[in-house]
């Protein structure tokens, strides 16, 4: 009954070995590409683009080709269209960020992906910043699915002549956004929600899901110091989804985020696969398109020893990743049409909740120097986003005092009888994200400013010998002793 640890192996784990593979597959397209520097050139080092001065920038998203089966081609055609988008406003095409979207993160796919994209951005000379690998087996149809946002460039004093900028607009079917970059480079992040809109699905609230989009690509934005400037998304949708409600939804967005939101639609018919052989369905995935100043580049923000590790939350949310795993067990215990019964509807109350966007907050306590460290609690929860990146930078925190998860995670972690160890590698469990800070009283004033609540869960060190990334302490390890992240050998 219990398939955590298998998810964490089979979707988080390969889809980080997936995402690694493919930033090393597709760095051959940072030759030769005008105007793309690589601030770093480590596996996840950052690659930028440095707009040429007098020139504006152009940001624009689009899927592959939904008739394209074959998954190279598929690729192929995601860069093809994204070019087409750019030549269509005069602008030139300089790189882009991909999300893909795949049943199984088969490494053997995702270098037929890989090649696919490559051809074609070598043929248009544009660049691949970076991407994103997640397995959504059950969502999609074929082998693999991509869409992607572009960043492109054209002069200011080419014709026509833009007024207002920054502003979007739409050209065709195609949603813009232009921007003057001011000489500072443009990096670029992206995203999906992932398998949760099938909870949207079965409860009917599809629009919410853009909380979703703007916290999984804005809450990594501001983990490297960077402002974002806008998020760029794509909406794929199947059968009877009304878009038009997103569209209503996007203002009010924009609000609560403090940043600008286009959306492209597209149609994809029979590529993605709802709850049930004949139900609607839609993905929705994009990219956060920023600016770093130079100083941040040369010294990002990193934790420091001392500091006071925060623990944050908003509303209770499931957040986005390990929501297969809650599908899965939502199924095993109430049956294939549980939303149709009382018990589950009131299990997608909370599960339909979209992901609080912590980007704001988070936001004035960098530029407010308060905060040296942010991590927001999804993709591999307290391993691969919080314990990894400590343990990377030699540092080690103790948790204890965490907000608790909600009842009915708790209910459903006690059906499928989850180990400590799975569940707090997989899930945020009520803890939406964590910032260390050398001034936390300041610093939960200016949290509590945005409806955020906070509390001091530990104070980071310097890593020695085991004491390296997160412990949870009084949460034990079926091994025995507290949970630990990256996990112990004993």
């Amino acid at each position: 009954m219990d398939n955590v640890k298998e998810y964490r192996q089979a979707v988080i784990n390969l889809g980080d070995e997936g995402s690694e593979l493919l930033a090393k597959l597709t760095a051959v397209t940072l030759d030769k590409v005008p105007y793309v520097d690589v601030i770093d050139p480590k596996m996840n080092g950052l690659r930028v683009v440095r707009p040429p001065d007098l020139h504006y920038v152009f940001v624009h998203s689009a899927t592959g080709d939904p008739a394209q089966k074959d998954p190279g081609k598929h690729a192929a055609s995601l860069v093809d269209r994204l070019v087409s988008q750019a030549q269509l406003v005069g602008a030139t095409p300089i790189a882009f960020s991909n999300n893909i979207e795949s049943v199984s993160g088969d490494l053997e796919l995702l270098e037929l992906v890989a090649n696919g994209m490559n051809n074609r951005a070598i043929y248009h000379r544009v660049a691949c910043l970076n991407g994103e690998n997640a397995v959504v087996k059950g969502r999609v149809a074929y082998s693999a699915n991509l869409s992607g946002t572009m960043i492109s460039v054209r002069h200011q004093y080419k014709r026509p002549l833009l007024d207002g900028v920054p502003k979007k607009f739409k050209q065709g079917n195609t949603w813009y956004f232009v921007f003057d970059a001011k000489r500072k480079p443009v990096w670029i992040n992206c995203d999906t929600a992932g398998t949760k809109p099938e909870f949207y699905e079965r409860y009917g609230n599809y629009e919410v899901s853009i909380k979703d989009l703007q916290a999984m690509n804005l809450d990594d934005t501001i983990k490297k110091g960077a402002r974002a400037i806008v998020v760029s998304g794509v909406v794929e949708t199947k059968g009877k989804i009304p878009f038009e409600r997103f569209e209503a939804h996007i203002e009010q967005c924009e609000r609560d985020a403090g940043v600008p939101l286009i959306l492209q639609h597209e149609d994809v018919k029979d590529r993605i696969v709802g709850y049930a052989k004949n139900s609607p369905a839609f993905h929705i995935g994009g990219a956060t398109v920023s600016i770093i100043d130079e100083a941040v580049i040369k010294n990002p923000p990193v934790p420091r020893p001392g500091d006071s590790m925060l623990a944050v939350r908003g509303e209770p949310n499931p957040r986005c990743n390990g929501i297969s795993a809650w599908r899965r067990l939502a199924v095993e215990k109430l049956g294939e049409d549980y939303h149709k019964t009382d018990e589950g509807r009131r299990l997608l109350e909370y599960f339909a909740r979209p992901s609080t966007v912590l980007y704001p907050a988070f936001r004035e306590l960098f530029d407010s120097g308060l905060a040296s460290g942010f991590f927001q609690n999804s993709g591999g929860a307290y391993d691969g986003k919080l314990g990894k990146p400590l343990a990377k930078n030699g540092l080690y925190v103790k948790l204890k005092d965490l907000f608790q998860p909600d009842s009915r995670e708790t209910e459903l972690r006690t059906f499928a009888k989850t180990a400590n160890e799975d569940a707090y590698g997989t899930w945020p469990l009520g803890n939406d994200g964590f910032v260390a800070t050398n001034n936390p009283e300041k610093s939960k004033e200016v949290l509590a400013k945005y409806k955020l609540e906070s509390r001091i869960s530990g104070v980071i060190e310097a890593a020695q010998g085991d004491k390296i990334g997160v412990e949870l302490e009084g949460i034990l390890h079926s091994n025995g002793g507290n949970v630990r992240f990256p996990e112990v050998k004993k």
